[in-house]
């Protein structure tokens, strides 16, 4: 399903305006690559009309909020930026992401219509340009997650790993781990990871999700290693912007705190690298946050701090209501009148 795109009010304010066609570009630019995507959504609204930066103030305004998880509000830039060129991979890519986040959250009856919406834009983005990684990514992790009846697919997983292989080797090994773990081929997904990072010591997102995988099969010892290896890279040349390498270095902080309240060991120190991804404020979802609290209301519970540890229960729960968040602040408030 896709949305209507809103006219008038959004940009009416826009009309009136006289400043130069790019006066805010630059500046909103500047802005996003910080991390501000606040005031980068100001600066571009300068420019959302101006005929030779319409498209890219549209697609990076779309772009911000997506990032600040406002995904329909996202996509009503987004589809006036492909109203403008609807042949750019990257705008292609951006618009199957945010269908595709919206489809994680929308309801039974909504979700396939922005499931198809997802999956057409991003076979139209590795359509256009077959290298772009982010593009393939998220056609992968869709053929693997999809129901049949929506395009989902293992054998076309497969196969899409294997073209981006003679774009992007690194990449497209890095991919076709994780259809190895989405075909319940463990082993040989680990493989990949270890034979890619020996190839590529530094590979950010390699490191990424084989901690992610790893964190995922309890094998805490291991996941550590690359997360605190991933933590050592905040504000490194390879994680100073924005993207994934800077979302992988700036989350691991959440998931040493998480392996922190999972495993039952050193609460200070998961309580130190949540308190710093808080405070970073990088989340890649909605749910990120409240769970981020949750297990600071668990390490504080570990301490013996009841206090401490009911003021993150109460922050987590009115952050979210997801189901699952739900059933495990119920089981750790009886965990905390037992203390």
């Amino acid at each position: 399903m896709r949305h209507t795109l809103l006219r008038g009010t959004i940009l009416a304010a826009v009309l009136s305006l006289s400043l130069p066609a790019t006066a805010d570009i630059t500046a909103g630019n500047q802005a996003f690559e910080k991390g501000d995507y606040k005031a980068a959504i100001e600066f571009f609204a300068e420019d959302l009309k101006a005929g030779d930066t319409a498209f890219e103030a549209n697609l990076r305004t779309g772009e911000a909020y997506r990032l600040l998880a406002k995904q329909k509000k996202a996509l009503e830039y987004l589809e006036a930026a492909e109203a403008i060129n609807a042949d750019d991979a990257q705008l292609q890519y951006l618009i199957g992401a945010a269908n595709g986040e919206l489809a994680g959250q929308a309801s039974i009856f909504s979700a396939p219509g922005y499931a198809k919406a997802c999956r057409k834009a991003f076979e139209h983005a590795v359509k256009l340009d077959p290298a772009h990684v982010g593009a393939n990514r998220g056609l992968i992790t869709y053929y693997l997650s999809a129901p049949s009846f929506l395009g989902g697919s293992k054998e076309k997983a497969a196969l899409q790993a294997k073209e981006l292989q003679k774009h992007n080797l690194i990449e497209g090994q890095l991919l076709e781990a994780s259809v190895f773990m989405g075909t319940e081929q463990p082993e040989a997904a680990m493989k990949l990871y270890d034979d890619i990072i020996v190839a590529v010591p530094d590979h950010i997102q390699a490191r990424y999700t084989r901690a992610l995988s790893t964190y995922g099969n309890k094998q805490y010892a291991r996941a550590l290693e690359d997360f605190e290896y991933l933590k050592t890279q905040r504000g490194s040349e390879k994680t100073k912007n924005t993207g994934p390498e800077r979302f992988a270095a700036y989350t691991a902080n959440y998931y040493l705190g998480a392996v922190a309240s999972k495993s039952k060991m050193d609460p200070d120190t998961g309580i130190r690298n949540l308190e710093e991804y808080l405070n970073d404020g990088v989340f890649d979802n909605k749910f990120r946050e409240a769970y981020a609290n949750y297990y600071m209301a668990t390490l504080y519970l570990m301490k013996g701090d009841k206090k401490a540890a009911t003021e993150h229960m109460i922050t987590a729960k009115k952050l979210s209501s997801e189901k699952n968040l739900k059933k495990l602040l119920k089981q750790l408030k009886k965990d905390i009148k037992r203390a």
